[in-house]
């Protein structure tokens, strides 16, 4: 409830940028899936700039028009940007949106694999 009081609290002042760090991490699956849903709605009905850090990747596709995947190890930084087409809301069980995901997670596992060695 504290997290949600917070998301609250940011978006009420309608800010032109909202930077979320993993904001809906520590809540419960629905509380999280309604979040999305408010965030996502929000965003379309008064813009603006919402940079949204995240280790989800279904979350990501689903809400952002971006999603930027980081090279591992010390000298980080984006190993690519992938543009994410489908419109809002989305369907998180549509094929268009399992490709993506798919495509997304396959980056990060090559990538995690080649800072292991393997």
């Amino acid at each position: 409830m504290k997290q949600m009081v917070q998301i609250a609290r940011i978006l009420a002042v309608n800010p032109q940028v909202v930077l979320l760090d993993e904001p809906f991490a520590a809540l419960d699956a629905q509380s999280r899936r309604l979040l999305q849903r408010q965030v996502s709605d929000l965003w379309m009905s008064k813009g603006g700039t919402y940079i949204y850090v995240t280790h989800d990747i279904r979350e990501a596709v689903l809400l952002a028009e971006k999603v930027g995947v980081m090279k591992a190890g010390p000298k980080s930084g984006f190993l690519n940007i992938h543009e994410i087409n489908l419109p809002y809301p989305r369907d998180e069980y549509s094929l268009e949106f399992s490709k993506i995901a798919k495509i997304i997670e396959d980056e990060i596992i090559d990538e995690v694999n080649k800072l292991r060695g393997i």
